[in-house]
């Protein structure tokens, strides 16, 4: 990450989203996560990137600066739990898991669902995307030894 990265992404919250940050990513209170909130109030009230009165308030500030950036898109994305993408993106997470626990007729309809909401939200790229991905992992879970569950697979088709 560049020096000026977690500065610009700060800038361009909306006082919602801060106010989400705050309660979501520092409830935790894990060793650094007062300083991870110390941190963001910091660059919060700055009016221009200042590096040199960081260092002297935070320690390891390059790695903390890390960590914050991160926090930071996790609670981000789930204020964008709404987002057709989003959604799509997390059920072929799903997908993935279901597959590699050999549960393959649960993997076969959470596909079918991300299909639908594909279609229902005309998302052509995440449609291949999902064709591709479960077509994919079928035959490499089919090269290795699950002939019984890919009958189950191939039974619900």
């Amino acid at each position: 990450m560049k020096k000026k990265d977690l500065f610009d992404l700060i800038k361009t919250l909306t006082p919602s989203e801060k106010k989400s940050i705050r309660q979501h990513a520092f409830t935790y209170k894990k060793h650094g996560d007062n300083i991870l909130q110390k941190l963001f109030t910091l660059i919060d009230k700055q009016q221009k990137y200042d590096e040199v009165a960081l260092k002297k308030k935070i320690p390891n500030l390059s790695n903390r600066k890390n960590e914050l950036w991160e926090k930071i898109m996790l609670v981000l994305q789930m204020n964008e739990f709404e987002l057709e993408a989003v959604q799509i993106r997390r059920k072929l997470d799903y997908v993935h898991i279901l597959l590699k626990k050999r549960l393959y007729g649960q993997a076969y309809k959470v596909n079918e669902e991300a299909l639908d909401w594909c279609n229902y939200h005309e998302q052509v790229v995440y449609k291949a995307l999902s064709l591709g991905y479960f077509t994919s992992m079928v035959e490499y879970t089919h090269s290795s030894r699950v002939a019984e569950g890919m009958q189950q697979l191939l039974n619900l088709i």
